[in-house]
C-alpha cells in the first residue's frame, strides 16, 4: 500500500461526496481510503469498512468525538497502513482519474525515499470551470518557509513513518499544526522533495480561512518558536 488518503470533515456530507467520487474514481489502486467523522460527545467509535466490487480498495470509516482537527488527522495517521499519507478535506478532489498513478510514480522513481514531498496544487474559489483553478506551488518549500510562505495541507505528501515518528501534529494549535509540522521536519534536517505534478483541487473556504486571523495569530507563534533555527 502506497499511499494512505485520509479525510476529516464535521458536518459536511455534500462536499465530502465530490471528494469521494473523485477518489472512487482513481485508476489505479494502490491506497486505501480512511474517512474520519465527527461525532456528538455522547457518541461511541463505530467503524464501517466498505469493500464493494466496484470499489477494490480499502476504505473505513470512523465516527469519533475529536477534541480538534490535529487529534482526528492524528487518529487517522494512526489507523493508516500506507507509505504515505495525503490529507483531503471534504470539498478537495483529485485533479483527474490518473492523479495517484502518476504521483505513485514519481516518488517510486525518486532516491529520496525517506522523505516528505510536495506538489503544486490548483486552488479554486468555488467556480466548477476549470479556467478558474489556480495553479500554486513552490519548487522549494524550505526556502519558500523561510521567506514567509503559507503551506497548502493538501499538497503535502508526508512520509507516515517520519510522520509517526515526530509525534504526528501538535493538537494544541486549532489550525496551523501542519505548519509547525512542516517547521519541526525542516529543524530536525528532513527534505521536502518538490514534485512537477499537480495532483490535487483545493477548495477555497476550509476552516484555515474562515479564521484567518486566528491562524495567522498561531503561525506568528510558531515563527517565534523557530527564531534562530529555522527563521532568523
Amino acid at each position: 500500500m502506497l499511499f494512505s488518503i485520509i479525510t476529516v470533515c464535521k458536518n459536511d456530507n455534500y462536499r465530502m461526496e465530490r471528494t469521494i467520487h473523485s477518489i472512487e474514481n482513481q485508476k489505479w489502486r494502490g491506497f486505501e481510503h480512511i474517512v474520519v467523522e465527527w461525532c456528538p460527545p455522547r457518541g461511541r467509535l463505530r467503524v464501517t469498512c466498505k469493500n464493494l466490487t466496484y470499489h477494490p480498495y480499502r476504505k473505513v470509516h470512523y465516527r469519533i468525538n475529536d477534541t480538534g482537527i490535529y487529534m482526528a488527522m492524528n487518529f487517522g495517521a494512526s489507523m493508516a497502513t500506507g507509505e504515505y499519507i495525503i490529507f483531503l478535506n471534504a470539498g478537495d478532489t483529485l485533479l483527474d482519474i490518473h492523479s495517484l498513478h502518476a504521483l505513485a510514480q514519481y516518488i517510486e522513481s525518486s532516491s529520496h525515499l525517506d522523505a516528505n514531498y510536495h506538489c503544486p496544487f490548483h486552488y479554486s474559489k468555488r467556480n466548477p470551470q476549470p479556467q478558474s483553478y489556480d495553479i500554486l506551488g513552490f519548487n522549494n518549500i524550505e526556502l519558500a518557509i523561510r521567506s514567509g510562505a503559507l503551506i497548502c495541507q493538501q499538497a503535502l505528501v508526508f512520509n507516515r513513518m517520519l510522520l509517526c515518528d515526530l509525534g504526528g501534529f501538535n493538537e494544541s494549535y486549532k489550525l496551523a499544526g501542519d505548519y509547525e509540522f512542516v517547521c519541526r521536519t525542516i529543524d530536525a534536517g528532513h527534505a521536502w522533495i518538490s514534485l512537477p505534478l499537480a495532483a490535487i483541487r483545493y477548495e477555497d473556504g476550509g476552516l484555515s480561512e474562515k479564521c484567518q486571523d486566528e491562524a495567522i495569530r498561531e503561525i506568528r507563534d510558531i515563527r517565534d518558536i523557530y527564531t534562530g533555527r529555522i527563521f532568523k
